[in-house]
């Protein structure tokens, strides 16, 4: 499962990265869905809407962990809008730009970071070596930020 986590933050990276290169929606879509599965990993939906027993959370990995509240929070507002975007037919899915929405790459900066600060939780944890690969890239790619789009020829 953990070189799941990895997975979601490179798709998250890459699907934002086609976005805004080639104006593929359906990689925007992708990007914000696994926004969506990373951030409910990391804080969950609400004291209201407890864990399913199937559910994998990071406390799975590290015991202990915990976020900066002020990040909990942000993180849980963006599960709202993000539900509003991808889970139901809302007049917010109608209007989906066709480009990233304003502040998309610090919301997927921020994202990234906190699966690194995860990561680096992990330490002496065997299953942090299948996170890093895919983690790792994702933070490559967003080095390379900004993307340009692609030009017609």
């Amino acid at each position: 499962m953990a070189a799941e986590i990895g997975a979601s933050a490179l798709d998250l990276v890459e699907g934002e990265r086609r976005w805004v290169t080639s104006h593929d929606r359906l990689a925007g879509r992708a990007s914000m869905l696994e926004a969506r599965a990373l951030m409910e990993f990391l804080v969950g939906r609400s004291d209201s809407r407890p864990a399913d027993d199937s559910d994998v959370l990071p406390q799975d990995y590290v015991s202990g962990w915990t976020m900066a509240e002020e990040h909990v929070e942000r993180l849980r507002l963006r599960i709202g809008y993000l539900d509003q975007r991808l889970v139901h037919l809302s007049l917010a899915r109608v209007d989906d730009p066709p480009d990233p929405p304003a502040g998309w790459h610090m919301e997927v900066e921020f994202l990234v970071g906190e699966v690194r600060r995860f990561a680096d939780a992990m330490v002496g944890v065997s299953a942090l070596a299948h996170l890093l690969p895919s983690l790792r890239e994702a933070e490559r790619l967003l080095a390379g930020y900004p993307w340009r789009p692609a030009t017609s020829t």
